[in-house]
């Protein structure tokens, strides 16, 4: 399912507190079956982005486009909305903390039921939904507060993916949890990208990541995109990484700092530790 902003500007209120323009004329198109990182420093309006896509946020103008579904600006239609947010799952940041129920199979079966799913086929769609990320069914009877925090974010993700959603949002989904945790989360999430074909959004501070799992960069500044590329071709262009003081992956540094001593070229721009040993090879280096 397509994502497309239009000259999406929004103000973001909590109380009295208004911010102005925190998405600013934002011009976007995120294919269908895409995984794309937003990054850039906090405040930059990465997370009101997230928000506009499944409504929880309106645009002050332009419209978003989700599939066949549009948000405005004038949108009151609950009935939109439902389909928006049916189509769009959104994992906030420690997500385990909306966590409620008595029961991990109660907390998942409330989304569909709340849309109208029969007990039967929610309790059916949770079992499902539990193993798919990689969890035991006798979890299902467990409190969710029992569980390892690893374990209660697969439980709130499994809570998203049981609405089957063709668009997927990750607002830092790896944050507070051990390197391990983190790594078993993002794998999960790469793998219901790549075996559903979900259109996914994930906002990270952290290029690792964005070296891993996605396939677009898009850069925001002051609730503005001011770029929009290829992972590789992104990570290229170091001295523009400099300017936007956006770190290098692990595996980019060590590339970097090695043609410079060996004084040699890399055949590509290597992403991982495996993308570097096997240009290291090439070039008879390894």
């Amino acid at each position: 399912m397509q994502v497309n902003f239009k000259g999406v500007t929004a103000d973001y209120q909590i109380g009295p507190i208004r911010s102005r323009n925190i998405l600013h004329h934002v011009n976007l198109c995120l294919p269908s079956k895409s995984f794309t990182a937003i990054v850039g420093h906090t405040g930059a309006g990465k997370s009101s982005l997230l928000k506009t896509v499944n409504g929880l946020l309106l645009p002050k103008e332009g419209k978003i486009q989700v599939g066949d579904q549009t948000i405005t600006p004038e949108l009151q239609s609950k009935v939109v909305l439902k389909h928006v947010r049916q189509s769009v799952g959104m994992v906030f940041q420690f997500p385990e903390s909306q966590l409620f129920a008595e029961t991990v199979e109660q907390d998942i079966c409330f989304g569909p039921m709340n849309f109208g799913v029969s007990k039967e086929e929610a309790k059916k769609s949770a079992k499902d939904a539990i193993l798919n990320v990689g969890l035991e069914e006798a979890v299902l009877s467990a409190s969710p507060f029992s569980l390892s925090g690893g374990q209660q974010r697969r439980v709130a993700i499994a809570g998203v993916l049981v609405m089957n959603p063709d668009v997927l949002v990750l607002d830092e989904p790896g944050a507070g949890l051990d390197p391990q945790g983190k790594e078993e989360i993002l794998t999960l999430i790469k793998y219901l990208h790549e075996s559903k074909g979900i259109t996914t959004i994930l906002v990270t501070h952290d290029m690792d990541d964005v070296a891993r799992y996605a396939d677009d960069v898009v850069v925001m500044e002051k609730g503005k995109v001011v770029t929009y590329k290829p992972v590789h071709t992104f990570f290229n262009d170091v001295v523009q990484l400099h300017a936007w003081s956006l770190d290098l992956p692990e595996a980019r540094r060590l590339q970097l700092r090695l043609e410079e001593e060996a004084n040699v070229k890399l055949p590509k721009v290597c992403l991982t530790i495996d993308d570097l040993v096997a240009a290291l090879i090439e070039v008879g280096l390894a």
